[in-house]
């Protein structure tokens, strides 16, 4: 008797249990079938060691919700390789022009911890419950090289544009923190996706005078407009998504140096209409 008394006990126990278990694969699945996210492919350089800010928006349904608290871990992915990510947030959704669907900016910051040349192809978000998402991106090449950055910030970003319409130039200005004149010599790419480069350059960003140098004097800031001669699989797909970093390439001293042209990836993002928005979200 007291057998079946435990017995019956230990089922109703089970039993109540079961119910509150929340099963966290099935959480994950609605979170995965939920967000949506653009196939970004593009090129990013960096420095072994370093970090580099990225933005990826993000689609949900319109009466659903996720708040920064709910992500716990982003990586970026590859053929066997992982880079984490740190300092995540996110902006607020704002409603979209495909009905029933809103999206946010997530931000973070990728860690660069080898140096190398890579493929991501997946962004991967884990949420507070362990369920995760993996979301398809494009095919962002990555070219880590040992850190040789000078101690002294010699040449700094003061402003960048790039005109959605015409992705492969780039209006940027740098200033020069020296007492001595830069030279800037050239913005790298690899040759499989950029064929050349042309530069010029001009006394202020608004472009008022177009200058005969590729000098920056002493303390001054200069504007240079800098149009990329880029493969055409790699530019021209339509209702493509880009990240675009390059190595920028300068003389000071007889010294020669080769850092990240920007203090970000420059994103390539055009608008989000009926069409594309239906196009990322099937």
């Amino acid at each position: 008797m007291k057998k079946r008394i435990l017995l019956a006990l230990f089922l109703i126990v089970f039993s109540l249990l079961s119910a509150c278990r929340k099963d966290p694969s099935a959480y994950g699945d609605s979170i995965y079938s939920n967000i949506k996210a653009p196939a970004f492919s593009g090129y990013i350089c960096g420095y072994e060691g370093s970090k580099t800010f990225l933005q990826l928006p993000i689609f949900i349904q319109t009466d659903s919700e996720l708040s920064i608290n709910e992500i716990t871990n982003i990586s970026l992915t590859g053929d066997k390789v992982t880079f984490p990510c740190s300092d995540y947030s996110l902006s607020s959704f704002t409603e979209s022009k495909y009905d029933g669907y809103k999206f946010a900016t997530l931000s973070f910051r990728m860690s660069l911890e080898k140096k190398g040349n890579f493929q991501l192809s997946k962004i991967n978000i884990v949420f507070s419950d362990q369920s995760e998402a993996q979301l398809n991106l494009g095919e962002i090449n990555l070219d880590i090289r040992a850190n040789q950055a000078p101690e002294i910030e010699y040449l700094s970003m003061s402003q960048f544009f790039v005109n959605q319409a015409e992705p492969s130039t780039l209006r940027i200005s740098y200033t020069n923190n020296t007492n001595e004149p830069i030279t800037i010599n050239n913005f790298s790419y690899p040759s499989d996706i950029c064929t050349g480069v042309e530069i010029e350059k001009y006394s202020d960003f608004e472009l008022s005078t177009k200058e005969n140098d590729l000098i920056i004097p002493p303390t001054e800031e200069k504007t240079f407009v800098v149009t990329f001669d880029f493969d055409s699989d790699f530019i021209n797909n339509e209702g493509q998504f880009y990240y675009f970093l390059p190595f920028v390439e300068y003389k000071i001293n007889n010294t020669e140096v080769v850092i990240p042209g920007q203090t970000q990836a420059t994103i390539v993002q055009i608008p989000f209409s009926e069409k594309i928005i239906k196009k990322i979200i099937n």
